[in-house]
């Protein structure tokens, strides 16, 4: 069990909003947020703190930073060990559906993992064949510190759930899983009584060792229509995830977060690597666009200004701290160029309505 509090958590969450805005601020899937939720029938506690605070729902993207805060509530209030014997008690888990209409076991990982690498830049999964095995090894972003543990813990059974869907429909597929091996730093004895494979102590990764034998075995809901229709969806997902629009929006959110939050701007490095790619392959996505990690600051602060302007008596100096600016002249001069005005004559000339709002 996680012996962090609260406010640990909440610390090592600001210290990676600081360290790292691009990654923190960054949109990750929320399923396994959606799953513990309705699980536990969405208590008061799991989203506070949060924007979706009082909701029983959260969207299924979500910045990173969001989405640790109801991971640091179950881990404090539940305990990593009770999480795990949750999920292995789930009756369905996330995408069940599309990877158990994949015609084997094999199919089954290959798409998972590749849904999980594409979407999600706190986990990198990959698969290779050794000696007769598939090894699958599981990689948590280091910046996640004390909820590295968590992260690996997941991804872990939920592969294995994906391997026992597949595994337990019969004798024979039963008698492989207990080949299959999982590899963890973060062990704990009475979770790993709950696996039914062997338990090993890896190396340098987490890891799950699948016997090549078992990744022949027939998925158990083969739907050839449901499996091709998923692998399209996949694909073109894929593609619109490598243009520069649908990258620019992401990283338009991670400058936002991080401006919102700390009055920073994330480095072009860092939302580089919070987004998989190299600073020379997002500079020619953003390039193919007609933008450029600049004109996407520049945006942000300057929507952030103008709304900061109409909605509050918020002087200038002050907004230009909020923005990241180095200093007041630098802000006037930024603001000029996008809106051919200063802010004060901006504000003058500014809608009523946006003026009473002020009132």
């Amino acid at each position: 069990m996680n012996q962090q509090t609260a406010l640990e958590f909440d610390a090592s969450i600001a210290a990676l909003a600081h360290r790292n805005p691009g990654l923190a601020f960054g949109s990750v899937p929320s399923g396994f947020t959606s799953f513990f939720g309705e699980s536990l029938g969405w208590p008061e506690w799991l989203l506070e703190g949060t924007d979706y605070a009082g909701l029983r729902h959260v969207p299924r993207q979500l910045p990173l930073v969001e989405g640790l805060k109801p991971m640091a509530s179950l881990l404090t209030r539940i305990g990593e060990a009770e999480l795990a014997r949750m999920m292995l008690e789930w009756p369905r888990f996330p995408l069940e559906a599309e990877v158990l209409a994949a015609p084997d076991l094999e199919a089954a990982l290959r798409a998972l993992v590749t849904r999980v690498d594409g979407k999600n830049p706190t986990v990198s999964i990959t698969m290779a064949d050794e000696n007769g095995r598939l090894v699958i090894a599981i990689c948590v972003h280091p910046d996640l510190g004390p909820f590295r543990a968590l992260y690996e813990q997941i991804s872990l059974i939920w592969i294995f759930l994906v391997i026992r869907s597949f595994l337990g429909m019969s004798s024979d597929g039963r008698n492989l899983l207990g080949r299959v091996a999982i590899g963890r730093f973060h062990s704990d004895t009475a979770v790993d009584a709950l696996l039914h494979c062997r338990t090993i102590k890896p190396e340098d990764a987490a890891m799950l060792i699948v016997p090549s034998e078992a990744l022949r075995c027939v998925g158990p809901d083969f739907k050839p229509e449901l499996w091709q229709a998923t692998q399209a969806a996949l694909e073109a997902a894929t593609r619109k995830d490598t243009q520069g629009s649908n990258v620019g929006e992401t990283i338009a959110g991670s400058v936002n977060g991080s401006l919102r939050d700390y009055g920073r701007v994330p480095t072009f490095d860092q939302i580089a690597q919070s987004i998989g790619r190299s600073q020379r392959t997002l500079a020619r996505n953003l390039a193919e666009a007609g933008t450029s990690y600049r004109e996407i600051v520049d945006t942000v602060r300057m929507k952030m200004a103008r709304e900061m302007l109409s909605n509050g008596d918020v002087s200038v100096r002050e907004i230009s701290a909020k923005l990241g600016y180095s200093d007041d002249t630098a802000f006037v001069r930024a603001f000029r160029r996008h809106f051919g005005l200063s802010p004060t004559n901006w504000l003058r000339q500014a809608p009523t309505q946006s003026r009473a709002r002020r009132s």
